[in-house]
C-alpha cells in the first residue's frame, strides 16, 4: 500500500499551507468512502474569516478542496467551476476540472504574486496550487479522483499550472487508499491507526475524523472546530457530524 501511495503523496504534500488549506482525511474501501474535515477558513494573514462546510456536493458527486479555491478579484471561484461542470460522473468532472482550472487559476495566482510577492513565495515555496478530491458512488461501486494542481516555477513571468490525477480504484492495487492533508501527519496517524481503513463505515469514519482531531491537536492556526464527518456507502450519503455542513 505503501508503494501505491506515492503518486498521491507528492500530489498533496504540504498543500495545507495558507490561502484556503484545510485538514481532510477521505478514506476509500471496496464498500464505502469516509471524509471528514475541519470548518476553519482564514485568509493570507491567517486571520480567521469564518466556519464553513467544506464537503460539498455537486449532483451526485461530492469533493473537497484545499489551498486556493477563491479569488473573488482575479475572477476565480472553484465552486462555481464545479457547479457549472454537470459532466454527470466523477470522471467526467475530473476532466472537465483539468481543462477548466487551470487558465482562472493562473490569473489568480498571479494577481497574488502581483500583490504581495513574499507571500506568495511563503505560501507557494513547493508549487502545490490546488487540490480537489472528487467522491461518490458509481456502477454501484465507491470511487474517488483527486485531481492535483501545480507550479513548476513560481518565478517565471508565464506562470504555468499543470495537472495530475490519483484514482481508486485504478492507482489503489489494493482497493482502498487514504488521502490525508496536512499530509506530514499521515505517517504519526499510521503509527496510531495501522489499519485505519479496515472495519466498518462507522469504524473508518472514527478514524478519519481522528486525523482532523490529530491536525487539530497541532494548533495549526488554519484548522479548527467543528468536524463535519459523511460517509457514502450502496445506500446513499449518511452525514455522521454534521459540524459547518447542513444536515
Amino acid at each position: 500500500m505503501r508503494r501505491a501511495l506515492i503518486r498521491l503523496t507528492l500530489l498533496i504534500a504540504l498543500l495545507g499551507v495558507r490561502l484556503g488549506a484545510t485538514a481532510i482525511a477521505l478514506i476509500v474501501t471496496q464498500r464505502f468512502i469516509a471524509i471528514a474535515a475541519d470548518s476553519k477558513v482564514v485568509d493570507a494573514n491567517l486571520a480567521f474569516v469564518r466556519n464553513t462546510c467544506k464537503i460539498r456536493q455537486a449532483g451526485g458527486i461530492y469533493y473537497i478542496s484545499v489551498n486556493f479555491v477563491l479569488s473573488r478579484s482575479a475572477g476565480y471561484d472553484l465552486d462555481q467551476i464545479v457547479l457549472g461542470i454537470n459532466a454527470g460522473s466523477i470522471e467526467g468532472t475530473a476532466s472537465k476540472l483539468m481543462e477548466a482550472v487551470p487558465g482562472p487559476l493562473r490569473t489568480a495566482l498571479i494577481d497574488a504574486r502581483n500583490e504581495d510577492p513574499v507571500a506568495f513565495k511563503k505560501n507557494f515555496a513547493n508549487g502545490q496550487a490546488l487540490g480537489v478530491a472528487l467522491a461518490g458512488f458509481e456502477d454501484r461501486a465507491p470511487a474517488m479522483v483527486f485531481v492535483g494542481f501545480t507550479m513548476k516555477d513560481i518565478t517565471k513571468t508565464n506562470l504555468r499550472v499543470d495537472a495530475g490525477t490519483y484514482r481508486c480504484p485504478g492507482d489503489c492495487p489494493d482497493g482502498h487508499t487514504g488521502l490525508f492533508v496536512p499530509a506530514r501527519l499521515q505517517t504519526l496517524f499510521e503509527q496510531q491507526h495501522p489499519r485505519y481503513w479496515m472495519g466498518e463505515a462507522s469504524d473508518v469514519a472514527k478514524n478519519a475524523e481522528e486525523f482532523i482531531k490529530l491536525a487539530m491537536a497541532q494548533r495549526l492556526p488554519d484548522v479548527g472546530p467543528p468536524i463535519s464527518v459523511l460517509v457514502l456507502d450502496s445506500s446513499g450519503a449518511q452525514l455522521l457530524k454534521p459540524g459547518a455542513c447542513k444536515p
